[in-house]
């Protein structure tokens, strides 16, 4: 669980003298259709009220708000395999963020600074899902168990092929990675969506196969890993 805190103070002349009855903030500074967030001002008890302001007075707005991501407990789930049919697995949603070589470096995310090392993996891995870009969350097999716990030290040699977005519908995104027959030949214990600080890599969104029912692919096949499906809203 995370709170984001944007702040933002109008001078004198933009708000001085002024009535107001309502305010917003959006993802960029143009007038148009692009409100992330739009309320009325209103008093204690919530009733809508108008904002009179000095002309020598200014206004500085504080939002916050609270992004939940989850499971950040394993989760039972089953994946169904064409032509094999359905395996058992685990599946867990972490604050990886990088390697542990990854304290020493940042990612940069909407022109804020991440540190690499055990937190916010998962939200920069939704960040970028949302908004269907492929810098971090990419996809990666590997042959052995990624940890199921939220906070972890585990670390994978790459930062994963990027995988393909799909356009949002409504407030979901789904994104796959195809592999081709001479791609991934190995037997497959974990699929993880990672991030990537610095020269260091960490698995954050982990599927792990139970025992006895890793699969594993040759080169006669395709391995379509699909579909991650992302859903936000109220």
């Amino acid at each position: 669980m995370y709170d984001i805190k944007r702040v933002y103070e109008f001078g004198e002349a933009q708000v001085g003298g002024r009535n107001l009855t309502e305010w917003g903030f959006g993802p960029v500074a143009a007038a148009g259709g692009n409100l992330m967030t739009r309320e009325l001002f209103r008093d204690t008890n919530g009733t809508p009220v108008v904002l009179t302001l000095a002309s020598d007075q200014r206004l500085r707005l504080i939002y916050k708000y609270r992004v939940t991501l989850g499971p950040t407990t394993p989760q039972p789930v089953t994946v169904n395999i064409n032509g094999v049919g359905p395996r058992t697995a685990q599946f867990i949603v972490t604050g990886k963020l990088g390697g542990s070589g990854a304290q020493s470096y940042s990612t940069s995310v909407s022109g804020v600074d991440f540190w690499g090392g055990q937190y916010y993996g998962d939200l920069i891995v939704a960040d970028f899902a949302s908004r269907g870009v492929g810098t971090q969350g990419g996809v990666m097999l590997v042959n052995s168990a990624m940890p199921l716990t939220y906070l972890h030290s585990g670390q994978v040699s790459s930062n994963g092929p990027t995988p393909t977005y799909e356009p949002p519908v409504g407030r979901s995104r789904r994104w796959s990675r195809l592999y081709a027959p001479d791609e991934a030949n190995m037997t497959i214990v974990s699929v993880v969506l990672v991030t990537a600080v610095g020269y260091s890599s960490g698995p954050t969104v982990n599927l792990v196969f139970d025992s006895g029912q890793a699969i594993t692919k040759t080169n006669l096949y395709k391995l379509l890993i699909g579909y991650w499906t992302l859903t936000w809203g109220p």
